[in-house]
């Protein structure tokens, strides 16, 4: 997001992929609009898990008011079904919202879910967005934004890496965080 509040985002007609059936893996390449930074992103699908890296590129010298990985989920009150989220540090126990946090557990009512395992503790966000669509359709949905550098200067680079890793209940989460 520029200091002017306008946001930027990956440019979709610019993203290159590729797929490997063999590595079970996915590589995704792109811009991020009106901006001179470039990422890199790499999936790879394991038994127990998914690795993601996400770097990020400066091409030339930028400051913007944030600049963050967006996990996007249902929040409950507007969607049945919807998520609950927390945000974790090492040891598993609960942090306040934008603080520095190695997990990030969305959950439901049954407390199976997804752990989202940063590599290491990085400032976590939980924001809601509202939007209208063409149509007048309204849409909310709650946002988990890892941040990243507001401040870049030319050929500096940042990767992020996190595992999402599926958990059964609460504790299996904070079994997952003590390893």
């Amino acid at each position: 997001e520029w200091e002017n509040g306008k946001a930027e985002w990956p440019w979709y007609w610019d993203t290159k992929s590729r797929f490997d059936i063999d590595t079970a893996s996915v590589e995704m390449s792109g811009k991020i609009h009106d901006t001179p930074l470039t990422y890199a992103r790499k999936y790879r699908f394991l038994e127990d898990r998914v690795e993601c890296e996400l770097t990020v590129t400066a091409k030339a010298t930028i400051a913007l008011k944030s600049l963050s990985e967006g996990i996007p989920y249902p929040i409950p009150e507007h969607k049945p079904g919807g998520l609950e989220v927390r945000l974790l540090n090492d040891e598993g126990q609960t942090v306040e919202n934008g603080a520095a946090a190695t997990g990030i557990y969305f959950t439901n009512a049954s407390m199976k879910g997804h752990l989202f395992l940063l590599a290491k503790p990085t400032q976590v966000w939980l924001t809601r967005d509202h939007s209208i669509d063409h149509y007048k359709g309204e849409h909310s949905w709650g946002r988990a934004a890892i941040q990243l550098l507001k401040d870049w200067h030319t050929n500096q680079i940042l990767t992020l890496r996190y595992s999402i890793v599926p958990c059964d209940s609460f504790e299996e989460v904070q079994r997952s965080m003590r390893k």
